[in-house]
């Protein structure tokens, strides 16, 4: 049994991380031509690209997978320690392509997760990408099979 999912990431997001490497290396070349560089507002626009995407993109790319804890899931994407959700509170776990509101998905090929949380129900959206051993692996936790 595994006790940690990675997310399923899709080609356009590989696509998307490519182009935005590519446009910031560009963007570099260009800015260190200008006289003088530390002057230029392109200098400034490569410095606050590069800072967004180490702390908002690099590690939403890096680091988004899933875990099974002892007594929940642990939903994990970017920085920090991540959602967790205890077993007892998930209500239901089903296959969803398309958009949804709160994901921790890297992909449309979805898993969606209904959870009690303060007396409403809520949803996520996670992408794990051996999607029916993930299934298969939440239901006997949610059943108390393995610790």
């Amino acid at each position: 049994m595994q006790d940690k999912f990675k997310s399923k990431i899709d080609w356009w997001f590989h696509l998307a991380m490519a182009f935005y490497v590519v446009f910031m290396a560009a963007l570099f070349v260009a800015t260190s031509y200008v006289e003088p560089p530390s002057d230029s507002v392109c200098a400034l626009t490569c410095v606050v690209l590069l800072i967004f995407f180490l702390a908002l993109l690099l590690p939403s790319y890096l680091f988004t997978y899933y875990v099974f804890e002892e007594n929940g899931l642990r939903i994990r994407s970017g920085w920090g320690r991540g959602r967790f959700i205890p077993y007892c509170d998930i209500l239901s776990c089903e296959p969803q392509r398309g958009r949804s509101q709160d994901s921790a998905a890297l992909s449309t090929d979805k898993l969606t997760i209904t959870y009690r949380r303060r007396n409403a129900n809520r949803t996520i959206s996670i992408s794990p990408r051996e999607k029916y051993a993930f299934m298969g692996e939440l239901s006997l936790r949610r059943k108390g099979g393995k610790d």
